[in-house]
């Protein structure tokens, strides 16, 4: 589940509308010893909007996590998290096309 939760992230940094938002800022968070090429900022920028995916993704199942009496044993939060950052991939599938 957490593999289909990582790629389901992944997939959304590589494709997602915020990818340009994030380069073009990348004078804020690009730290200055890695090599300042266009490639590596961009690689840098699709992980950083991935792991973005990942931890935004997570709020609502953390607070389903809370309200759910179960607790631990439940993979609901986990399902919960899926769909979370689905919902959150969906405006970069508009960008699939660019695939072929």
């Amino acid at each position: 589940m957490i593999a289909c939760i990582i790629m389901i992230c992944l997939v959304n940094g590589v494709f997602s509308p915020a990818l340009a938002v994030v380069v073009s800022q990348s004078g804020l968070w690009y730290p200055d010893w890695l090599p300042g090429t266009l490639s590596m900022i961009f690689f840098v920028g699709m992980m950083v909007t991935a792991g973005l995916t990942l931890l935004a993704g997570a709020v609502p199942a953390l607070l389903c996590r809370a309200v759910l009496a179960g607790g631990k044993g439940s993979p609901i939060p986990l399902y919960v998290w899926m769909a979370g950052c689905a919902l959150l991939t969906v405006p970069a599938l508009a960008n699939l096309h660019l695939l072929v």
